[in-house]
């Protein structure tokens, strides 16, 4: 029984082997394309096979062609059912080379909450305040799939500042405390706020409607929470 077991496992691995060099081939053939959206698909298709000679190939196009190229290669790893932990630490190295292309940074962001590898956490809670709105609200996406404790303050404090932004209250001087409502953060807010009650929901496993629900009852159950 062990022999057929081993014979079978090895068959699959050869049939996999073979899928990924048939894979590789029509990618290097399609990505020999001048059209950038025609790159992009053969990366999509290439990312389908998920095996180490795809991998490597999809790894090394985050910091390499243009950015629709490089979102769908992020896209793709973002995928991985396997060895989620090397892989996301791969989609973290690709941060800072792409920290001027908010297309590819939001595919990396929720590449990292798709991938639920907690080392992540750090780099997303960096960028869950960023001045691009679809970047800030992949992280925020990320932060509720990674469910890390060290996400909720932060999180919590945005919603506190969307809530007093939209519901302006007096100050202890008896001025209002809020910010000129213009329609870049009417869009900023409108984008944030329902990203962060469903990343505060998920972490805590928790269903508040509102910030206020959500910041009693952190306060309350900080100390004792445990993800």
């Amino acid at each position: 029984m062990r022999l057929f077991l081993s014979l079978l496992l090895a068959l699959q691995q050869d049939d996999a082997a073979v899928q990924a060099d048939a894979a590789v081939a029509q990618f290097k053939v399609a990505y020999k394309n001048p059209d950038v959206k025609a790159r992009a698909e053969a990366v999509a298709a290439l990312g389908k096979t998920q095996h180490p000679k795809t991998g490597k190939i999809l790894a090394g196009l985050l910091q390499a062609d243009e950015p629709p190229v490089r979102r769908r290669a992020a896209e793709m790893l973002g995928q991985w059912t396997s060895k989620q932990a090397d892989i996301s630490v791969l989609i973290q190295g690709a941060v800072r080379p792409n920290n001027r292309e908010p297309l590819v940074l939001s595919a990396l962001y929720d590449a990292m909450g798709n991938l639920r590898d907690k080392s992540a956490v750090d780099d997303v809670n960096n960028s869950l305040n960023h001045l691009n709105n679809e970047v800030s609200v992949a992280a925020i996406r990320a932060a509720g799939k990674l469910g890390s404790s060290k996400s909720v303050d932060r999180l919590i404090s945005m919603w506190v500042a969307v809530d007093e932004y939209r519901n302006p209250r007096p100050s202890t001087d008896g001025k209002l405390n809020t910010r000129q409502r213009t329609p870049e953060w009417d869009l900023r807010y409108g984008m944030q706020e329902p990203a962060l009650r469903d990343a505060v929901n998920a972490i805590t496993k928790k269903s508040f409607g509102n910030m206020y629900e959500a910041r009693e009852w952190w306060n309350a159950n900080r100390a004792t929470f445990r993800e």
